[in-house]
């Protein structure tokens, strides 16, 4: 829809960002944590006309 209206957006890694939530996940359970985490990961501005 962004592209049809060429409205400027930010892509993010959809699946990298699932993937990354089920491995934290995962690993708090198993190791029966609850300490909080933080992942950074990639995106991207996509300038389109509206910039």
């Amino acid at each position: 829809m962004a592209c049809a209206l060429d409205l400027t957006t930010v892509e993010h890694p959809t699946f990298e960002v699932g993937r990354v939530a089920c491995e934290i996940t995962h690993s708090q359970i198993t190791e029966k944590s609850n300490t909080p985490s933080h992942q950074e990961l990639p995106i991207r501005l996509i300038k389109r006309s509206t910039v």
